[in-house]
């Protein structure tokens, strides 16, 4: 499923909006198959999770024929990695002037 969230993310960097959907819904069937299981206290059977995984394969297969391979999606999920750093660094020095900020428009404690 990790791979497959990794292609979904690809599939819409490159224009390819359905194979993303066709992605998306199937990722969605295997955690409601999982989630039921949980519900119920019995492991998945073979006939329940053989259909889906079955198809999100076939689709995984399609992103690898779409040259989606393994050094693309290493080297766009660093790209993620990157702005998510960025923008959290960015946050933090926001949040520092925010406090200074603050910290400023407090009234000062008097000595008495």
């Amino acid at each position: 499923m990790t791979l497959s969230k990794a292609y979904v993310v690809i599939a819409k960097e490159h224009g390819n909006l359905q194979l993303a959907w066709e992605l998306s819904s199937q990722i969605r069937n295997c955690q409601r198959l999982l989630s039921q299981s949980a519900v119920r206290g019995k492991p998945i059977s073979l006939e329940e999770a053989h259909p889906i995984i079955s198809r999100l394969a076939r689709l995984i297969y399609k992103a690898q024929d779409l040259h989606y391979d393994i050094s693309t999606t290493i080297t766009t999920l660093k790209n993620h990695v990157q702005v998510l750093e960025e923008r959290a660094n960015a946050a933090t020095v926001q949040s520092a002037r925010f406090g200074q900020l603050a910290a400023g428009a407090l009234p000062k404690a008097s000595t008495a």
